[in-house]
């Protein structure tokens, strides 16, 4: 049977079109170059290091006190690692995934592209990047965990709420993108498509055949 075409493809962000160190790896490679010692590591890699990554990535607590509070857990003090230079040492563990980004443009001819993703400052900073020199990917609308408060699959569910009323889409006509199969599940129960690929690990050939089948047309 054939696929109607879609009106919107809404993307994830890490492992589509960024690989990415897990927490709480990402956090630990930028505290110990500024000399934390070994025996604070427990603050990251236990329970208050998950609670505090969970905080972060759904809006209870700012990115200002993210920083404060890394530092405070890994006895650092706010001059030895100033706001502006922690964020841009956190963020280096972004790394793009440039075949993927260019099925983004080549998609972004004929579609609304929406980027939704979980996660702290790096989904605003890996949203930010994608519209700039050289990836310039144009994107309708953009959605971060850590500014909604809302995380997936219902972030995915709050997108596409707002898709209905600004566009005046129907689920059907929504394709969704994620490495997480279970919210890609999820969205189809709801009645949209749901595309599950990984950009780390599969060619991004596949991710143009899957979103053929999910009624994609290229260019």
């Amino acid at each position: 049977m054939e696929v109607s075409e879609p009106r919107v493809v809404c993307f994830d962000m890490g492992d589509i079109f960024f690989s990415w160190i897990e927490w709480p790896e990402r956090i630990l490679r930028v505290v110990r170059s500024f000399g934390m010692p070994p025996e604070r590591e427990c603050w990251f890699t236990g329970v208050m290091g998950r609670g505090l990554i969970n905080m972060a990535e759904t809006g209870r607590i700012t990115p200002r006190q993210f920083w404060k509070y890394i530092c405070r857990y890994a006895g650092i003090s706010h001059k030895k690692l100033p706001e502006q230079l922690f964020s841009a040492l956190y963020l280096q563990h972004l790394q793009p995934i440039e075949s993927t980004i260019a099925i983004a443009r080549q998609v972004q001819e004929r579609y609304f592209l929406v980027g939704v993703s979980d996660g702290d400052i790096g989904s605003r900073y890996a949203l930010q990047l994608l519209a700039m020199e050289p990836f310039s990917v144009r994107f309708a609308e953009t959605s971060a965990s850590f500014e909604c408060k809302v995380k997936k699959p219902m972030h995915y569910m709050r997108a596409a709420e707002m898709l209905a009323k600004k566009y005046g889409c129907c689920m059907d006509e929504i394709v969704c993108v994620d490495d997480i199969d279970e919210y890609m599940a999820f969205m189809r129960e709801c009645g949209a498509r749901g595309v599950t690929f990984n950009g780390a690990k599969e060619h991004a050939e596949v991710l143009r055949w899957r979103l053929k089948e999910g009624g994609v047309v290229f260019p």
